[in-house]
């Protein structure tokens, strides 16, 4: 779980930045091996024993993630195992080669991005979340001892989400 969290934070801080600005079509792809539990958090496949670990991150997290890549203009492709990645792969070096690839061009701003942020956090949905950034910026929750719009707890569990380093 802690080098998932790793990766995460170092595809948001460098290596996704630096893809945008490299090319006009730029893709993550992801071989992904989860299944989610009944609680909603992932699990994944030991390859050596065949059984399913527990990873101890929450569904909405993981794809809030991915969510959010999308939202800064990356597009984000899931396969299953290796030969779902390597047949995609093989199928869009005719597309990438003669930039045909279908690009969506829909990028949020930051507001949105903010809105979309705190909408992943259990409990807050879009009203809440955007009478939350009336008051306040995202810098400002992460250190801030009362929101407006927030409860005392929900104030604790977004600080957690920022805070996650």
């Amino acid at each position: 779980m802690k080098e998932l969290v790793i990766q995460m934070q170092e595809l948001t801080e460098d290596i996704l930045p630096r893809l945008a600005s490299f090319t006009d079509n730029p893709i993550l792809l992801v071989e992904e091996n989860f299944t989610i539990g009944e609680m909603g958090t992932l699990f994944r496949k030991e390859s050596s024993s065949k059984m399913w670990i527990e990873t101890g991150m929450h569904s909405a997290s993981y794809y809030g993630f991915l969510e959010s890549c999308r939202m800064k203009g990356i597009d984000v492709v899931c396969t299953r195992n290796l030969d779902q990645t390597i047949w995609y792969m093989a199928a869009m070096n005719g597309y990438l080669a003669h930039n045909h690839y279908p690009k969506h061009r829909k990028l949020y701003k930051p507001y949105q991005q903010a809105l979309g942020m705190l909408c992943c956090v259990t409990g807050i949905g879009e009203k809440r979340a955007e009478k939350i950034l009336e008051h306040n910026s995202i810098s400002e929750l992460s250190n801030a001892d009362t929101a407006e719009g927030l409860t005392d707890k929900q104030l604790k569990k977004l600080q957690a989400v920022l805070r996650w380093r």
